[in-house]
């Protein structure tokens, strides 16, 4: 939360409602990244199980973009007309009654935890654990990238590593066959890590380029209890009241 604001937070289920209240006394826009509805003095996060469609974030992009910073067209949201912005109207009517079918999947060296959800409710989890990370806490693969090949230690760690690439490639495929394409798939991995996913001997069921949501925090250890509270913080959205009456950033 910023300094100086207060901050309530929603269920999912009531968003649509929230959002119309709030749309009711204030000309909320899309900020120029896409990431959430800003008007003087307030910022909104819809919860991310209901993600801003891209094609909102493109009409809502300028087109000098690249040439100057996002927070600096945040700043020229003041000067102008909402007709000339993508109202909060346009989302509403792209909300669904409750969320459709989503898959998280969380990474770590040595670990993951992958869900199924739909309508809000989990139809399926699972867990995976294999021993890559070396007595100092370096993942095999991140150290071989500095120091080369060592012994039985690190080949099993290498192999280990492997194993449990296509382990989450097989569960991911089986969840694809057994409840179909997810409309949003959430990932928490690693940078390095997400890559080796797409090399590995069994492929997922979805290709690298393919769009997929980022989880905006860090998380522990991928557990079951990590993954449910990952999914109910992507439950909830976000209204931040801040002091002084400024265009938030």
């Amino acid at each position: 939360m910023d300094p100086g604001s207060e901050e309530e937070t929603f269920h999912w289920s009531n968003c649509a409602a929230r959002l119309r209240e709030l749309a009711e006394s204030s000309s909320l826009a899309l900020e120029p990244r896409g990431r959430f509805f800003v008007a003087e003095g307030l910022r909104v996060t819809p919860p991310l199980v209901f993600p801003i469609p891209e094609s909102m974030q493109a009409e809502a992009r300028p087109p000098d973009s690249a040439k100057e910073s996002a927070a600096r067209q945040a700043r020229r949201l003041e000067g102008q007309t909402i007709e000339s912005l993508v109202g909060i109207q346009r989302y509403l009517q792209t909300l669904p009654q409750e969320p459709g079918l989503q898959v998280l999947i969380l990474m770590q060296a040595g670990a993951a935890a992958l869900g199924v959800f739909d309508g809000g409710e989990v139809l399926a989890t699972k867990t995976l654990k294999r021993y890559v990370v070396r007595g100092k806490g370096r993942a095999q693969p991140a150290h071989l990238a500095t120091k080369g090949k060592s012994r039985y230690g690190s080949r099993l760690r290498l192999m280990n590593a492997r194993l449990l690439l296509e382990e989450i490639n097989e569960k991911l495929m089986e969840f694809w066959e057994r409840f179909g394409t997810p409309e949003q798939v959430y990932v928490s991995a690693p940078k390095g890590l997400w890559p080796e996913l797409f090399r590995a001997k069994t492929e997922p069921p979805f290709a690298a380029d393919q769009a997929i949501i980022r989880m905006p925090f860090d998380l522990p250890v991928p557990k079951t209890e990590v993954l449910m509270q990952a999914y109910r913080f992507l439950g909830r959205g976000r209204i931040e009241w801040l002091t002084g009456g400024s265009i938030p950033e």
